[in-house]
């Protein structure tokens, strides 16, 4: 596309970028809020990491979003090329940010773990093991 025309100085402005679509504009539907993805780290502050999951679209992984061990900094934890795996958060497309939860994605892993755990255990053979199950499953239908 033709950006602009300066006669005076015989040059041409030409943009590629302008002819090809945002991929930002179906951001919402190819990464939905709650929905696992995979990216590559590209960059690391000390308030995050930011995660590449297509050309042109990065996250963020807030420090407190990274653990759920408190930490005071990514560096050193992850390197840029590291490929996690995170939890969509939010998304603000007109601000082009993308809020992604590693923290999240380990809780609720831990929670479908320990729900498996509780759906597939056999029938307890005294009354302490029926306890402890009742207790547990009581605990996995609160959350």
């Amino acid at each position: 596309m033709i950006l602009s025309v300066n006669q005076e100085e015989e040059k041409i402005a030409l943009g590629l970028k302008q002819k090809t679509t945002s991929p930002w504009e179906d951001v919402e539907e190819k990464y939905p809020v709650e929905s696992r993805v995979r990216g590559t780290v590209v960059n690391i502050m000390p308030y995050g990491a930011f995660v590449k999951l297509e050309e042109g679209i990065e996250g963020l992984v807030h420090v407190s979003e990274i653990s759920k061990e408190k930490i005071k900094s990514p560096v050193g934890r992850y390197a840029v090329g590291d490929i996690i795996t995170a939890k969509v958060m939010n998304i603000n497309s007109e601000e082009r940010r993308i809020g992604l939860s590693m923290k999240r994605l380990e809780i609720e892993d831990e929670q479908n773990l320990l729900s498996e755990y509780v759906n597939n255990i056999k029938t307890p053979t005294s009354s302490f093991g029926e306890i402890l199950r009742e207790n547990l499953q009581e605990k996995f239908n609160d959350e």
